[in-house]
């Protein structure tokens, strides 16, 4: 459906689609509901795949406001849901760098092991995403001077 709606440039159904997840599902007082928003957002980041950095913030802000859950099983699949959606959008989160940084490092210090090593995979993906964008400006400005050399 995301696919569908993101190939006919419908960013009104996507938005719907966010909203419900990110509002009425992450923020249900059931931690069941809450962990299927999760899962549906990150889904929503692999069904938009290259589209993802224009919903970032759609799509994180729910995520993070679930890794002070209290429920160890949401915390986990924020982690998880987060790792999806950094995977997916790379350089484009790194706008929201620093929540993310503050919320992992947070969850750093979880008392749950599972929680803990989730987070350290997520921490390495963060790593790479910020590496990719800076070997792409690197590029960018490294043909910019070629060009102003050979002008």
């Amino acid at each position: 459906m995301v696919k569908e709606f993101a190939a006919h440039n419908n960013t009104v159904q996507i938005k719907r689609l966010l909203k419900v997840l990110g509002q009425d599902f992450a923020t249900s007082q059931n931690p069941h509901t809450r962990k299927g928003g999760l899962i549906g957002l990150a889904a929503i980041a692999v069904g938009l795949g290259k589209d993802t950095g224009q919903y970032i913030e759609d799509l994180i802000h729910p995520i993070l406001a679930c890794f002070n859950d209290y429920d160890l099983r949401v915390r986990y699949y924020a982690c998880e849901s987060l790792y999806n959606v950094v995977k997916v959008a790379r350089g484009a989160v790194l706008p929201q760098f620093t929540d993310i940084f503050a919320a992992l490092s947070k969850l750093a210090c979880d008392t749950e092991q599972n929680i803990k090593n989730a987070t350290e995979l997520l921490d390495r993906l963060m790593k790479v995403a910020e590496e990719f964008l800076m070997l792409y400006y690197s590029h960018k400005i490294f043909k910019i001077l070629v060009q102003d050399t050979v002008s």
